[in-house]
C-alpha cells in the first residue's frame, strides 16, 4: 500500500511538472513527495512507462535550455553595462 501511495505521489509530481508546467517546488508540495527520499522518487520515475519518462526528460531538458538562456541574457546585460561605463 505504501509503495502504491508513493507511486501515485511521484506520478502526480511528474504530471504537474510536465502537463501543468508547475515549478518543482509547487509540484513537490502539491504531490506530497517532500517526505520521500530522492532515491525513491528517481527509482519510481525510472519504473514509469516510457512516454512518462520521455515527457519528464523533455521537461528537464527545457529547464536546462531556459537556464542557459537566462545566463546568456545576464552575460549580455553585464556586457552592456560595461560598455556604458
Amino acid at each position: 500500500m505504501k509503495k502504491e501511495t508513493e507511486n501515485n505521489k511521484v506520478r502526480q509530481f511528474v504530471d504537474l511538472l510536465v502537463n501543468e508546467e508547475e515549478t518543482i517546488e509547487n509540484a513537490a508540495k502539491v504531490s506530497g513527495i517532500g517526505d520521500m527520499k530522492l532515491v525513491d522518487v528517481l527509482k519510481t520515475i525510472s519504473e514509469m512507462k516510457f512516454e512518462s519518462i520521455k515527457a519528464f526528460s523533455s521537461a528537464v531538458a527545457n529547464m536546462n535550455s531556459m537556464k542557459e538562456t537566462i545566463q546568456t541574457v545576464k552575460d549580455l546585460d553585464d556586457t552592456l553595462v560595461d560598455l556604458r561605463s
